[in-house]
Parts: structure tokens; C-alpha cells; sequence
């Protein structure tokens, strides 16, 4: 039709974005169906308007790259380990806990969850440039599921402790967790034995899942 001028549509979402840009409360947040629809005669976004959306954009953007390759790594976060702190010492982590040897139960799940990365070397303390410390400071089981008999049927073991990876040349803390905590549930039998042999595997179980969990914290920084 002569005189009549080119109509096109913006995506609601777009007319959303850029109205929360242009910092115009004139414009309404949320149109109908008749209003989504323009002359390009009559463009309600100016320059003015336009270059607050780009920059707005370009804000969003910049935050975002910067929150992901800056890296920005805390004490209890997880940690990329630099190349220079491959030779690791591990020795026997302290058990505060009135429970016998877990700390050997713990400290062996760690070292052989660390040997089996080929970058890594475990050595002795006077070889490594790197030492894992650790303090076993609660162990706890808990019932889980009771029966009508007020019997428990489960238990939960939870075992809390705290891990330092100290520079073995400056004595300085490389990374940190004092709150790092496990645990792992098992079924009790009505015989003992049984009862005793699943409580075993239950701490193993933890103990494994505790070295892999740490070994993915300290080495690949998740």
C-alpha cells in the first residue's frame, strides 16, 4: 500500500532486556499482542537507548569471563595443584576420635587415591615439596530408620576432619579445609557379626570416598 511503511516485530524477550537497559520507566515492562509490533517510523529505542542495551550487555559479558578465568581460589576452596608441588608427602593423620585405627584406615584410602594419579610421586617427608597433614576430629553414628520396636534398622557414620597442604621448603599453607566431613550408611543385622562386618565396610566405604573427594578438591580444583 502506498505510504505505508515497512512493520517489524521484536522477540518479547529482547523488548523485555532492552527496556531493563534503558532505564525509561515510560516504557511499560509487559505489552500486549498490538504493542509488540513497530513502525520503524517510530522506533521507541533511540541511540541513546541502544547504547545503554550494548553496555549493559557488554557488562554482563565482561563479569562473566572475568568470574571464570580469573580463578579466584579461597581457603577451603578447591585448588589447582602447580606442578611444582607433585612430590607429596602423606603421613599418618592424627586420630582424635576414640575409634582405633581409623586414622591408618583414612591415611591409606589418601595414599593410594594419590598414587594412582602419574603426575604425582609420594614420598617421605625430607623428599617432598609438598606435605598432606590431616586430623581426624569426630566420629559419629547415628540412626537412620527405626523400627515399631523402637529398634534402629541403619546407621550413618559421619567422621569430620581437617586437612591442611603445607609447602614443605616455607612451612605455608598452600590450601585448607577444617570442616571437611563423610559418611556412609549400613544395615544392622540381627545377628552381630553380620551387623559388625557391615559397620567395617561402611567405614572403608567412607574412607575411600573421602581420599577420591579430597584427591578431586586439591588436584583438579572442583
Amino acid at each position: 500500500m502506498k505510504g505505508a511503511r515497512f512493520q517489524y516485530c521484536k522477540p518479547r524477550f529482547m523488548e523485555r532486556f532492552r527496556h531493563w537497559c534503558s532505564r525509561d520507566d515510560s516504557i511499560p515492562m509487559w505489552r500486549g499482542p498490538a504493542s509488540n509490533c513497530r513502525s520503524t517510523g517510530n522506533r521507541p529505542w533511540g541511540r541513546g537507548r541502544a547504547s545503554y542495551f550494548w553496555l549493559c550487555l557488554a557488562l554482563i559479558t565482561f563479569l562473566t569471563l572475568t568470574s571464570v578465568q580469573c580463578g579466584y581460589r579461597l581457603v577451603g576452596q578447591g585448588i589447582s595443584l602447580p606442578s611444582i608441588y607433585w612430590k607429596i608427602a602423606i603421613p599418618v593423620f592424627e586420630n582424635r576420635t576414640p575409634q582405633q585405627d581409623l586414622e591408618q584406615l583414612i591415611t591409606l584410602a589418601i595414599i593410594d587415591t594419590f598414587s594412582r594419579r602419574r603426575e604425582l610421586s609420594i614420598v617421605r617427608e625430607d623428599e617432598a615439596t609438598a606435605v598432606l597433614k590431616g586430623i581426624i576430629t569426630s566420629y559419629q553414628e547415628q540412626p537412620q530408620d527405626i523400627s515399631s520396636s523402637s529398634l534402629a534398622k541403619s546407621y550413618r557414620i559421619f567422621i569430620t576432619a581437617s586437612v591442611q597442604l603445607i609447602d614443605a621448603k616455607t612451612k605455608k599453607i598452600i590450601w585448607q579445609d577444617k570442616r571437611l566431613y563423610f559418611s556412609q550408611d549400613y544395615d544392622v543385622s540381627e545377628y552381630i557379626g553380620e551387623t559388625e562386618f557391615a559397620q567395617s565396610e561402611a567405614r572403608k566405604a567412607a574412607a575411600e570416598d573421602f581420599a577420591q573427594r579430597l584427591g578431586s578438591i586439591i588436584l583438579e580444583g572442583f
